[in-house]
């Protein structure tokens, strides 16, 4: 059998998929919607993944029936869109996540796999969705290509992360920038019609990963360290120096307890926002 040749990205996302196999159903890959009375573990996270694909359904503006979903994972929400009666093309850059989405969608849905900046096709869409995956393109560049996609009154639908300005650093990364996001869509020909914050629906997710890193990650860290310390002293000493600034990024970054909610809050927006072609 020949064997699989892995990109250092390809690695990372099949262990991704990996994980989100074990502890569920694999259909999905972001956040998730925390509804009230829903208690934060990692046994409701498909629940709340589901109930993340409702909210977005339930936004799809009236008369829709073409839908591009730009950065469709595993095609979770595509999979959702065409059981609900859309006509989906599906778009991912990724050939790793997409041979999961084949899997889940068959031939009911095809997949441009590509950049959403070099799609290529004729067709014209009555709505395009960035589900976590506007953050990944130029927001010039998207607005632009959106224009020439979408038919006649068609609309665009982005649920996803914005960084926001403040007076420290972030210690998470991703997310477009809110200020750029808003100067880039000045002259673009839409026309915005929704926008919701939904940071603390979707932030939880963060104080369950935070919760996983302090009591789990970080102990386990330590003790590794701890153990080849003992075992060479020397070596470790020297690797510690050597790598003491990624070490320090890396303790900064997720052992600091500066990964839950209320950070998320500070630094991130989460939204949902709706634009009508003008």
């Amino acid at each position: 059998m020949k064997r699989k040749t892995y990109r250092s990205r390809d690695v990372s996302l099949d262990l991704l998929m990996l994980v989100a196999k074990y502890f569920g159903d694999a259909r999905h890959v972001h956040y998730g919607y925390w509804e009230d009375g829903v208690e934060l573990n990692l046994a409701n996270l498909p629940k709340a993944q589901e109930a993340y694909c409702d909210f977005i359904l339930s936004h799809i503006p009236d008369g829709t029936k073409t839908v591009l979903d730009v950065g469709c994972g595993v095609g979770g929400l595509s999979r959702r869109l065409l059981d609900a009666g859309y006509t989906v093309d599906a778009l991912s850059p990724s050939s790793v996540l997409n041979a999961y989405a084949r899997e889940l969608l068959g031939d009911e849905a095809p997949i441009h796999e590509c950049r959403f900046e070099d799609i290529d096709t004729t067709r014209k869409y009555d709505m395009i969705v960035f589900s976590e995956s506007f953050q990944y393109v130029n927001p010039t560049k998207a607005f632009e290509n959106c224009a020439a996609l979408l038919a006649p009154g068609g609309h665009v639908l982005i649920c996803d992360i914005f960084r926001v300005k403040t007076a420290d650093k972030s210690p998470m990364g991703g997310g477009t920038r809110l200020h750029r996001f808003n100067a880039a869509l000045e002259g673009a020909p839409f026309e915005k019609i929704k926008d919701i914050d939904i940071t603390r629906q979707t932030g939880r997710t963060m104080e369950m990963v935070n919760d996983f890193l302090m009591r789990v990650a970080k102990p386990g860290h330590d003790m590794l360290l701890d153990f080849v310390r003992e075992r060479n002293p020397w070596i470790t000493r020297i690797m510690t120096w050597w790598f003491r600034k990624k070490l320090a990024t890396i303790d900064r970054k997720y052992f600091q307890g500066r990964r839950g909610l209320e950070m998320f809050m500070k630094y991130k927006s989460y939204r949902l926002i709706v634009f009508k072609r003008v």
